[in-house]
């Protein structure tokens, strides 16, 4: 279970669509809250997923040979083809131009995003895939020692770890993070925010 989460984690926390969303969020007026509110919402979500899944199985994992220990493992079987057809599919995707794109509503509407939505934000642009790939890890588990636990704060931090650096940044230096993320959102989307 350890290495596992570990990979998981980390796999999350270079997700580009979240990354991608932080970034346009922490760029907004409210962006230090905001940007606290997507972690909370995003660690709030994977507690909830982890607790149920271990409170699904009574902490037990199932025996090795059972019909459930099979059904975890084609799971993670099926997932894992998931996982590189969708990584086919963006290789693919990434040959052809795209043409820039004009200044949508939205962008306007980032500046008054509450703190609120955005931990809903944070909650549910995760990558489901991957989610699902940890509770089935965590299916898998016995939770018995302070070491697993560990793991699984561990794998909650790692996912969030890309994070952590642009907050920190639009929070010490506002002018000059709003600065960059412009100029980073520039090649992103197309359009100066």
């Amino acid at each position: 279970m350890d290495i596992d989460l570990i990979v998981i984690g980390f796999a999350m926390a270079v997700y580009p669509v979240a990354i991608t969303f932080f970034i346009l969020i922490v760029a907004s007026k409210k962006g230090v809250q905001n940007g606290a509110g997507f972690i909370f919402g995003w660690l709030a979500a994977l507690a909830v997923v982890a607790a149920l899944t271990i409170s699904a199985t009574g902490n037990s994992p199932p025996a090795g040979g059972t019909s459930p220990s099979t059904g975890i493992l084609v799971a993670k079987l099926v997932l894992g083809l998931l996982l590189l057809g969708i990584a086919e599919r963006q290789r693919r995707r990434m040959r052809r131009p795209r043409p820039l794109l004009k200044e949508k509503a939205w962008r306007a509407r980032l500046d008054e995003m509450s703190a609120v939505f955005a931990m809903g934000l944070g909650a549910f642009f995760q990558p489901s895939v991957l989610v699902v790939t940890a509770s089935a890890t965590i299916t898998g588990a016995k939770l018995s020692s302070a070491a697993d636990y560990l793991t699984l704060i561990l794998f909650g931090l790692l996912s969030v770890s890309t994070f952590c650096p642009w907050r920190s940044m639009s929070y010490c230096a506002r002018r000059e993070a709003l600065r960059f993320f412009g100029d980073w959102t520039d090649g992103l989307i197309g359009t100066r925010i």
